[in-house]
């Protein structure tokens, strides 16, 4: 995360209203600066990645499932209310896939992994992209591909799975 980096996030939840005041202000500045940095770089993603900026909500969608075989990785999430239904997102990655379990301290984690906020740009390559997403269980996923697959399905059943609780990175075999 570049932009809405995990210190920025721990700032905004300090209970201290001046503390909270610079980290909003500082906030709105990093809203201006990815805006910026996106609109520099827009039209050199891959079209693949513009699904993720023009597509789906996915702020406090709630993560049922993360994994990987060879090249693709997936992640199973339930939108919340009052858009509903499930995602499922499936990337051809180009990169070991990063998960940090620790981005950032514990008493600002979460128990329940939430999708919190997302940053898309450049890959290492041409033809590929970054994207970074910050969950509210203090994780941190960095994933480089060079596609992704977003389907959107109604949800007619769903079990109550336990919350996830990332325990180790997942990168390539």
């Amino acid at each position: 995360m570049k932009f809405f980096t995990p210190d920025l996030y721990v700032r905004l939840q300090r209970p201290d209203v001046a503390d909270m005041d610079a980290a909003d202000a500082d906030w709105e500045d990093a809203e201006g600066r990815y805006e910026r940095r996106l609109a520099a770089v827009r039209d050199k993603l891959p079209d693949s990645a513009l699904k993720l900026l023009d597509g789906v909500r996915l702020h406090d969608a709630e993560v049922f499932w993360m994994g990987q075989t060879g090249p693709f990785f997936a992640i199973l999430l339930k939108r919340d209310s009052p858009l509903s239904g499930t995602v499922l997102m499936t990337y051809r990655t180009v990169d070991k896939v990063r998960l940090n379990s620790n981005a950032f301290a514990s008493e600002f984690r979460a128990t329940l992994m939430q999708w919190m906020y997302d940053e898309v740009d450049l890959g290492s390559r041409p033809d590929c992209f970054r994207h970074s997403v910050l969950f509210s269980n203090g994780s941190q996923l960095e994933v480089e591909a060079d596609e992704v697959q977003i389907a959107t399905v109604d949800t007619l059943y769903a079990s109550n799975p336990k919350p996830c609780t990332p325990s180790t990175p997942t990168s390539k075999t």
